[in-house]
């Protein structure tokens, strides 16, 4: 707009933005009669950043301010198969007797559910850097999703957790992708397991036919808030830790389960009964269907990005 207000057609505007890891794509053509020149930015670095412009090379005095924020959605795209975020209040439903439904982000996946008060995990109101998770208590706090939002390999899942208790020779189940027509079998799950020691082994283990075959970290100290990230490839088996190899992962895969139908949270489901379920906060599920093609290591990094707002430290 000129001095009095009237749009000014023919300028060329360049567009600016503070902080790093943008992309600006520059109006691509001068502006219209009604005084405007279209362009946008882009980042891949969660910020507030000041967007400026340039009029014919001369500043223009107003500037907005923009906040950029990384999701799994936005990293991840088609290959997000399914993402529970505890911090979002929306996508929970609770009541005094606890948490009944965690809503999948993916639109048209169904909720995790439990019906059961007994076996209701609760909230954890700011409880992780100051955000909202899910607090799971001992053998019976459990959650159920009616449908596996992946069946077969490749696959990765990142899950956000923050263990307070495990005793030595004890299994405390995190996510599991189970058959539900061969009860007790876990096809892939993820676990923590007190080994007694200084630290204690995180694992993710595929069982097929009564016999198992783990990929595992150790000397992982609890108490504090990790991003465990499980990959399960076809041919191989990988377990991190806040995006290390500690020791022991990856294993090359010879037991490859099928019929996976559905996906538990919270405990090791046999005979219709939680068991040996996480005593500690659940805070973010990530799964990621590969079957299209593996995660480029950008979206790798900016997942692991995204998921320190927890107050994770990653290298």
């Amino acid at each position: 707009l000129d001095a009095s207000s009237n749009p000014v057609p023919g300028v060329l505007v360049v567009l600016a933005g503070t902080g790093t890891g943008n992309t600006i794509t520059q109006p691509s053509a001068l502006t219209n009669s009604s005084g405007v020149a279209t362009g946008s930015i882009v980042s891949t670095v969660q910020a507030a950043k000041t967007i400026s412009a340039t009029a014919n090379g001369s500043a223009v005095t107003a500037t907005d301010v923009a906040t950029f924020a990384l999701s799994p959605a936005t990293i991840l795209g088609s290959a997000l198969a399914a993402w529970f975020d505890a911090s979002d209040a929306t996508t929970i439903t609770s009541g005094a007797n606890g948490v009944s439904a965690w809503s999948d982000n993916v639109s048209g996946n169904p909720d995790l559910v439990q019906a059961t008060d007994a076996n209701k995990p609760n909230v954890g109101a700011a409880a992780v850097n100051s955000l909202d998770a899910l607090l799971f208590v001992g053998a019976n706090s459990e959650l159920l999703h009616a449908a596996a939002p992946v069946t077969a390999s490749p696959f990765r899942v990142f899950a956000v957790v923050k263990a307070l208790t495990v005793s030595p020779a004890t299994n405390y189940y995190i996510v599991g992708l189970t058959d539900e027509g061969n009860e007790g079998q876990e096809r892939f799950y993820g676990r923590v397991t007190g080994t007694g020691g200084v630290g204690d082994a995180w694992q993710w283990r595929a069982t097929s036919g009564g016999s198992g075959q783990d990929a595992v970290e150790q000397n992982v100290v609890n108490g504090s808030t990790r991003l465990f990230m499980c990959v399960e490839s076809g041919t191989r088996r990988d377990v991190e830790v806040d995006g290390q190899l500690l020791d022991g992962s990856p294993e090359l895969t010879t037991v490859a389960p099928t019929g996976i139908d559905k996906l538990d949270v919270g405990s090791f489901i046999s005979s219709g009964t939680p068991s040996n379920g996480f005593d500690g906060y659940i805070c973010e599920i990530v799964i990621v269907d590969e079957t299209a093609g593996a995660i480029s290591a950008q979206q790798l990094s900016d997942l692991e990005d995204y998921f320190e707002r927890w107050g994770i430290t990653i290298p």
